[in-house]
């Protein structure tokens, strides 16, 4: 073979490679998820809420589904506090002792008032002190409450909107009855649901609500319904497993589970999920006279 027909050869075997480069590359290209273009199929809708059962099915609501409120500002407070019933408004400030602080204020509570509980504390940031106030929103606790503002205000403690919550509104009195009265009917579908479940389950009357235990087992717990109030006996030094808030009816309903067990946060046994599918069945027709209210999880 010449000189020239190798040559020839040679480039030909390299035009070839070039071109199957090229084609790899192209091919390739078209597999690239990057390289596809945009689609205009509508992304998968996620499914719709439950819509609320016809009215004649179900009793009447207290309330419309709330908006999204905002929060107040010292110039707003009073305003604010138009429709509600239980506040809870925090004032923070420079650090001080908290019986200090409470000591150095000139509006005096009585520790049996307890429609408006005065409460000093530190902490929730750098050099940070406070005071807490959580009150039935009559028009004599509002002027009380505007008369600590309007004292702490020159020492640099300010209305602290993050904190400051609403625990209860104004609610229509026909609606509040109606509820109080779903309130055994509720206890009762928990205990039955709960035994049905777990037969060797033992439930008792507590304060409030039910007990329920397994004997020989770590498996106890509570469901409480409180009534909202200033003196917030639903706040317990251990935190709830789930909770319903009603603020339009005034009611707190919580279920325990194993309260004050350090790795009860973590337990994904079937008592657990029985006992809380028990819950939630249970409490649904008290959900549907509030709506926007929902279960809260803890775990």
């Amino acid at each position: 073979m010449d000189r020239k027909t190798k040559r020839f050869l040679k480039w030909v075997t390299l035009a070839g490679f070039a071109v199957a480069l090229l084609l790899y590359a192209e091919g390739c290209k078209r597999k690239s998820p990057a390289a596809t273009p945009p689609t205009t199929t509508q992304p998968e809708t996620q499914a719709k809420p439950a819509e609320p059962p016809d009215k004649d099915e179900m009793p009447k609501a207290a309330h419309e589904p709330p908006a999204q409120e905002a929060k107040p500002t010292p110039v707003t407070l009073n305003k604010w506090l138009e429709d509600k019933e239980v506040v809870e408004v925090c004032f923070a400030g420079p650090h001080m002792k908290p019986l200090k602080l409470r000591d150095s204020l000139k509006t005096r509570v009585s520790p049996n008032d307890w429609d408006f509980r005065l409460t000093p504390g530190e902490g929730g940031g750098p050099n940070r002190s406070f005071v807490e106030i959580c009150m039935k929103a009559t028009p004599e606790n509002i002027q009380r409450l505007l008369a600590v503002q309007e004292e702490l205000s020159p020492r640099g403690y300010r209305l602290d909107p993050q904190v400051t919550r609403v625990w209860s509104y104004k609610g229509n009195a026909e609606a509040r009855e109606r509820v109080r009265a779903l309130v055994p009917e509720f206890l009762a579908a928990v205990e039955k649901r709960i035994k049905e479940s777990v037969p060797k389950m033992r439930c008792s009357l507590e304060k409030g609500g039910i007990g329920y235990e397994v004997p020989g087992s770590n498996v106890r717990g509570m469901i409480r319904v409180s009534e909202i109030t200033a003196l917030k006996e639903w706040a317990l030094s251990f935190g709830p497993d789930q909770e319903v808030h009603l603020p339009h009816l005034g009611l707190m309903i919580a279920l325990y589970y194993r309260p004050g067990q350090v790795d009860a946060w973590e337990d994904v046994s079937v008592h657990h999920d029985v006992i809380r599918k028990a819950f939630s069945l249970a409490v649904d027709p008290l959900l549907k006279l509030e709506p926007g209210a929902a279960i809260r999880s803890w775990r």
